[in-house]
Parts: structure tokens; sequence; C-alpha cells
């Protein structure tokens, strides 16, 4: 079976995406609970790099949605597709209908160097262009320092240019 490549909704064209194992998933999966395993409060999907900047993408929260009229649990992506909700559209309509009702949903989140920038989207296209803009802004932030007289050193202390 030939896996689908995820659809960007935006060129990522000079950033590098180095994505955890088994990732990323088919291009009919981009929603975060599909992301989610099982027993982890959070797990890392990717990191995003682009001039030396870097921003992690992780899937965080618990989840649990529940189906009442077959009686069963999915605690993560892998039980969503096991139980036939193996792709967006069909998952979106469960919910929609009402045949899924979540009591705990996961997300995506961006880190620094471990820091939250409590930064949450559903869908891993929205965490992308959410570490898109973060790292272009980064990038300009750094480029504005530098033609103020103030550059960084290896231990990324300021110190001013001569």
């Amino acid at each position: 079976m030939a896996i689908k490549p995820i659809q960007f909704l935006e060129d990522m064209t000079g950033y590098e995406v180095v994505w955890a194992s088994g990732l990323p998933l088919d291009g009919d999966r981009t929603a975060s609970e599909f992301y989610k395993v099982s027993g982890s409060g959070s797990t890392h999907i990717c990191e995003v790099k682009k001039d030396g900047f870097a921003v992690d993408i992780y899937c965080d929260g618990d989840m649990s949605y529940y189906n009442s009229k077959d009686e069963f649990y999915c605690d993560d992506g892998v039980d969503l597709i096991a139980r036939g909700y193996d792709t967006d559209k069909k998952f979106t309509d469960a919910v929609e209908s009402e045949e899924l009702r979540h009591d705990m949903n996961p997300w995506f989140d961006m880190y620094v160097c471990g820091e939250h920038l409590d930064c949450v989207t559903h869908d891993i296209n929205e965490a992308l262009q959410s570490a898109k803009a973060f790292l272009d802004e980064e990038i300009q932030n750094a480029k504005t320092i530098e033609n103020c007289g103030i550059s960084l050193n290896e231990t990324d202390t300021p110190m001013a240019v001569a």
C-alpha cells in the first residue's frame, strides 16, 4: 500500500523538517489525534529548522474518545485507525455526528530548548505553519539585533560589535 504524503498548505522549501521515527503519517491523517501515542503525555513529532534556528513540535495532552453505541474508547491514533476512523474525514464525521464523544483531546504544541511556547494547533499542517512563522520571526529578530550593533557569540551571550 502506498503512503500518501502530507499535502502541505504552504511551501516548506527552505525549511528542514526532521521527523520522529515512523512519521509523518499519510496525508489523510493530519489531526493531532492520529499522532497521539497511548501512555505518553507528550510525544516528539518533528523538529523544524532554518538558518541555524530550530523549533520542536510535540503532540501533548491525553486523549479519550467514546463510542456509546458500540461501547468502546479510543485512547490513541492506533485505536482510531483500528476502529475504522482511519482518515481525517471519517474521524471528523464521527465527532460531528456524535458517534464519537471526546472526554479529552490531544493537540500539537511547540517547544524551543525545552521551553513550552503555548502555540496550540490541532492539525499537523497548522503546526508546521506555526513553526515556519515562529522561525521566520526569530530570524528577523536576530537580524534586527545584528543591525543594532549587537551580535551573539557561540554561547549566545550578547556582546557589542566594535
